[in-house]
C-alpha cells in the first residue's frame, strides 16, 4: 500500500513539473492569436470571440517574409547536421578503438568542449570568419556549427563504437578491406541508434540556435528564422502577440520533426542507456 502511495505522489509530482513546463507554451500558443489591446487585458487566457485575429500569423509570415528564412534555416541545419555526423563518427572512430596516449588526449580535448562554453571564443571565431570572407554567408555558419558542435557527438560515438565487436572488423580487414571501407560499411551502419539521436539533438540545437547566427548572417535576405522573430522587439516596444505568431511558426517544423522521429530517438537513448 505505501508503495503504491509512494507512486501515485510520484505520477502526481510529474504531472504537476510537466503542466508547469507546457505553461510557457501555452501562454504563446493562446497569446499569438490575440489583439495588443486583448494581450493587455487578458495576458494568461484563452481569447475571446472579440479579441481572436489571425493577423499576427499575416504579419510574420508576409510582413516579416518567412519563407525566406525558413528556407535558410532549413539549407544550414541540413547541411551542418551533415557535416557533424561525418566528421564525429570519423574522429570518434580511432579514438575509440586506439589505446594511445594520443587518442586519450584527444578524448579528454574534444570531452572539455562540454564544459567550456562557445561563447568565449566568440572574439576569436569573429576574427577568423571575417578573414575567411564568409561573413554574411551560410558556408560561414555551417563551419561554425560544425567546429562547436563536435564534442557531444564524439563522445557519444566513441561509446556506441567500443560496443562493436572489433572481429567484424577483423574479418574484413583479412577480406582485404582498408579502413575507410570497413568503417562506412560496417562500423557506421551499425551505429544507426547513436546517429538518429545526435541528429535530433542536434537539428532542435541548431535550429533553435541565436547568437551565432545573429553575429554572422546579419543581411536581410542571409538571417535564420531566430533571428527574424527578433526585428518585433523594437528600440522602445515590442509586439508580443507578433513576436508569439513568430515563435509559434519558427517551432512548429520542430515539433512536427520530433514527433516523427520520436521513437528512433527514444530507441537510440535506450541503446545508449544499455550499452553503458
Amino acid at each position: 500500500m505505501k508503495l503504491k502511495k509512494y507512486y501515485l505522489s510520484l505520477e502526481l509530482l510529474l504531472v504537476v513539473v510537466g503542466a508547469l513546463s507546457f505553461y510557457p507554451v501555452f501562454l504563446m500558443i493562446v497569446d499569438a492569436f490575440k489583439t495588443r489591446e486583448g494581450m493587455a487585458e487578458r495576458p494568461f487566457g484563452f481569447p475571446s470571440p472579440s479579441e481572436f485575429t489571425l493577423d499576427n500569423m499575416t504579419n510574420a509570415i508576409y510582413k516579416l517574409k518567412f519563407y525566406q528564412p525558413l528556407l535558410n534555416s532549413v539549407w544550414i541545419t541540413l547541411v551542418s547536421i551533415i557535416l557533424i555526423i561525418l566528421v564525429s563518427s570519423l574522429a570518434a572512430y580511432p579514438i575509440a578503438r586506439k589505446k594511445t596516449k594520443l587518442y586519450s588526449f584527444m578524448y579528454f580535448f574534444f570531452l572539455a568542449g562540454l564544459m567550456i562554453p562557445y561563447q568565449l571564443a566568440i572574439i576569436t571565431l569573429y576574427k577568423e570568419v571575417m578573414w575567411l570572407g564568409l561573413m554574411n554567408q551560410g558556408l560561414g555558419l555551417i563551419l561554425v556549427y560544425g567546429g562547436i558542435m563536435l564534442s557531444f557527438p564524439i563522445f557519444f560515438y566513441s561509446g556506441f563504437i567500443k560496443t562493436v565487436p572489433y572481429e567484424l572488423e577483423e574479418a574484413a580487414l583479412i577480406d582485404g578491406y582498408g579502413r575507410y571501407r570497413i568503417f562506412f560499411r560496417i562500423v557506421f551502419p551499425l551505429l544507426k541508434p547513436a546517429t538518429a539521436t545526435i541528429a535530433v539533438l542536434m537539428i532542435l540545437s541548431l535550429w533553435n540556435e541565436f547568437t551565432m547566427a545573429l553575429l554572422f548572417l546579419q543581411k536581410p535576405d542571409k538571417v535564420t528564422l531566430t533571428v527574424v522573430t527578433y526585428a518585433f522587439k523594437g528600440q522602445y516596444h515590442v509586439h508580443w502577440p507578433n513576436m508569439f505568431a513568430g515563435l509559434l511558426i519558427s517551432i512548429f517544423p520542430m515539433v512536427v520533426l520530433f514527433l516523427s522521429v520520436q521513437r528512433f530517438f527514444i530507441r537510440g537513448i535506450t541503446a545508449g542507456a544499455l550499452k553503458g
